[in-house]
């Protein structure tokens, strides 16, 4: 059986590289995100613009459904201004 020895004197250049991969890979990660939080905040932003037309009654919709509309487009705004604040924060890590 043979005997495996190991070069334990030679520096290994793990410790060196994993700051500036790490560095990248979470960029790469922040910009994704951002991008995704982005792509949120329209799609809330639609959403809410829609359902605020319905609420005007610019559509034959009931008064039920223009409540409703009100409601929804309500928290659309909400979800959308989060959507882009996260996106914000993204953007500047």
């Amino acid at each position: 059986m043979e005997t495996i020895k190991y070069a334990t004197s030679l520096p290994c250049p793990c410790p060196t590289l994993l700051p500036a991969a790490s560095l990248t890979a979470h960029s790469i990660r922040n910009t994704i995100n951002q991008a995704s939080e982005n792509i949120q905040g329209a799609a809330s932003g639609a959403s809410k613009q829609s359902n605020e037309e319905i609420a005007k009654g610019h559509t034959n919709a009931g008064a039920s459904t223009r409540m409703t509309a009100a409601k929804d487009a309500l928290s659309d705004k909400v979800d959308e201004s989060k959507h882009n604040t996260k996106a914000d924060v993204y953007a500047n890590k």
